[in-house]
Parts: C-alpha cells; sequence; structure tokens
C-alpha cells in the first residue's frame, strides 16, 4: 500500500502540538494518550518526542523547545524555527485540544490496522497456520489494547468503588450467585478462589501440588462449576488415574498393570462413573501459550452455552513452567519467560472471569 493511503491528519497533529507548547491544561492528558508513533509527519514525531521530553522537567515553550532540538541535531529536520514559530497559529480553538487528539489517535490506529493487514499475509506465507494465527491476534491485542478508549487504567475514588461492590453484593443476594468458587480443599477454600483472580500453589517436585489441583479441580466440579485443567506434563487419561487412585487408594501401578483385585475393579469403576458425570474437562497438549489455552476456553464455553450449561469458573493450569509466554521468549532470561508467562495467565483469567489455580514448581 502506498504511503498516500495511508490516513492521517496534519492539521489535527499541528493543532495537538500548538496547544501543548501554548498552554498547560490539557499536557498530561494529552502526553498520557499520545506517543511519537501515533504522529504521521516525521517533523511532528520528533517535535512531540522532544516536547515529551521538556515536559518530563517541568518547561516547555517555544524557546525552549527550539533549544532542545537545536542540543539534539534536529532544528533543521522538523524545519527550523519557522515550523515551530508556526505552529501556535495551528490550533483553531485552544480548547478543544482533547478532540485534535482523538483526530490524531484515530487516525493512528486505521494506520496500525493497515500495517496489520499487510504484515498478515507475510507472517501467514512464512509461518504455520497456528502460529500465524498466534502472531496475527497478539498484534491485533496488542494494538486493541493501547488505543482502545477506557477508563479502566484511572485511579477510581473509594466511593466509585464501594457503589460497585454493594450493587455487586445486592445482586449475589437476589440471585444466590457468588464471586467464589468452592472446591471443598480447605487451603484452597480459605484462601478464596475468586473470578478473575489467580490462586498460586508452588512446591518442589514429587511434593503433591498435582494430586491437591486435581483435588481442588474435582471437588469443584463436583459443586457444579465446570472446570477446565489444562496440563502441560501429563497426558489426560494419566492424570485421571492418578485421580482415580487418589480417591479409591488403589496404587497407580496396581492400575496400570491390571493387578487389581476384583473389588479394587469395582471401586475402581464406581468412582470412575462419577468422574464421567462431572463438568470437568482436560486439555494436555503441550507446549501452550496462555493465549492458546483462552482460546480452547472460550470454545468449550460456546459448545455448553449452546447446550443451555454455565460456562466454566475454575480453570487448573499444571504447571507454569511447561507454558510458553505470549510473544514469545526471544530476548528473555529465564526468569523474564516465567514472569511474562505468569502475566499472560493472569490475564487470561480476567478476560474469561473465571477463578485460576496456577500450580509452580519449585527448584
Amino acid at each position: 500500500m502506498s504511503s498516500r493511503a495511508y490516513p492521517h491528519s496534519s492539521d489535527a497533529e499541528r493543532a495537538v502540538l500548538g496547544a501543548l507548547l501554548h498552554s498547560a491544561e490539557h499536557r498530561a492528558e494529552i502526553f498520557d494518550q499520545l506517543t511519537p508513533g501515533d504522529f504521521w509527519a516525521p517533523e511532528n514525531r520528533l517535535c512531540f518526542k522532544a516536547m515529551q521530553g521538556l515536559q518530563d522537567s517541568g518547561h516547555l515553550d517555544p524557546l525552549i523547545l527550539r533549544q532542545s532540538l537545536e542540543d539534539s541535531g534536529a532544528l533543521d529536520a522538523v524545519g527550523g524555527v519557522e515550523y515551530i514559530a508556526s505552529l501556535g497559529a495551528s490550533v483553531p480553538v485552544p480548547g478543544h485540544a482533547l478532540q485534535y487528539t482523538r483526530i490524531v489517535l484515530d487516525h493512528s490506529v486505521k494506520r496500525g490496522l493497515l500495517r496489520l493487514a499487510d504484515g498478515a499475509r507475510e507472517t501467514i506465507d512464512s509461518s504455520k497456520g497456528a502460529a500465524a494465527l498466534d502472531r496475527v491476534s497478539a498484534q491485533v491485542e496488542e494494538l486493541q489494547s493501547r488505543h482502545t478508549e477506557t477508563d479502566k487504567d484511572a485511579p477510581l475514588h473509594s466511593a466509585t468503588i464501594l457503589q460497585s461492590l454493594w450493587s455487586e453484593l445486592e445482586a449475589q443476594r437476589q440471585t444466590g450467585g457468588s464471586p467464589l468458587v468452592r472446591s471443598g480443599v480447605d487451603c484452597c477454600d480459605r484462601l478464596g478462589l475468586y473470578r478473575g483472580e489467580v490462586l498460586e500453589i508452588c512446591a518442589r517436585p514429587g511434593n503433591g501440588k498435582t494430586a491437591l489441583g486435581m483435588q481442588a479441580a474435582t471437588g469443584a466440579a463436583r459443586k457444579g462449576s465446570a472446570v477446565l485443567v489444562y496440563s502441560g506434563e501429563l497426558p489426560a487419561h494419566t492424570l485421571l488415574v492418578r485421580e482415580l487412585s487418589r480417591e479409591t487408594g488403589v496404587p497407580v501401578r496396581r492400575i496400570l498393570e491390571g493387578t487389581t483385585t476384583k473389588r479394587e475393579v469395582q471401586q475402581l469403576k464406581t468412582a470412575a462413573q462419577e468422574l464421567d458425570g462431572l463438568p470437568l474437562w482436560v486439555y494436555d497438549t503441550p507446549s501452550r501459550t496462555p493465549r492458546q489455552v483462552e482460546r480452547q476456553a472460550r470454545s468449550l464455553n460456546r459448545r455448553l452455552q449452546a447446550k443451555g450449561e454455565a460456562p466454566l469458573q475454575l480453570l487448573l493450569w499444571d504447571y507454569l513452567d511447561l507454558l510458553y509466554p505470549d510473544g514469545g521468549s526471544k530476548g528473555l532470561s529465564d526468569e523474564g519467560v516465567l514472569r511474562r508467562t505468569a502475566y499472560g495467565i493472569r490475564e487470561t483469567t480476567k478476560r474469561l472471569g473465571l477463578a485460576s489455580i496456577l500450580l509452580i514448581q519449585a527448584n
């Protein structure tokens, strides 16, 4: 696509810069909403970047901006002193600075989408289908998160928080609902499995973290909560064999070897029939990212909704070290990989509106 086809408004960009130079009224809001990359014209990008640095120092006016650009060797690139002087006459109505900002941001969003569309074909041609989908989805989400107009990141007054809290409590009182997912496992229920939050369980290898997680998952399912288990290490059938062993007391080895007694076989069948009737699903494809697990959860929720059943309420992640971060791990340390993956799990949990248990292996 030719550069001329990309949407932009030079007038709006100059109006924003002029407003920043000549009035401090909306500076903080404009600097919060825009980055240099949101400006189409190179000279405007350079001016805005210089203004950001001056804003941090608390001093911003045409003379100081001129000196800053001159010191950095960028004065000629923006059009010299004449261009800076012209910015003052580029603001039709100073009080409309935030409207001009929205115009600049809107064009930036459109350019970002067009660039993403241009790059999507190259990504598709050079990657496998699933990898291409992940990469393009990550780019869309990044663009959306930066440009979606929202007040979610703004500080909330205590009165607003309390009003929302009382509304939620009243709705729960009337419907009998609760933000808590009950598992019947004392340690989990005491700490609280809240929708939108992640409960982390950390233990050394062989200390039973998977068994505890599965006990909580099956316990929640028995109480009516739909549960998805992501198992990055054990195949689904092995996971359920271990759960049957835990519930019946029959050793895993004897189950797998087929050396169980008739009485034990009957115990296993009874336990298996109970598990079979629970709203419990296992996803055991290894080396997934949080976003890939989220797609499976959403797909499952659509199937549940089509059957008139309640959506997922609990997601068990087994375990952190066996997942990969969204967006890849290039350039990250081992610690950085884990932190980014854990962040992706928290974000996925919030987006899905369910509770999560994250198992972590301590070394």
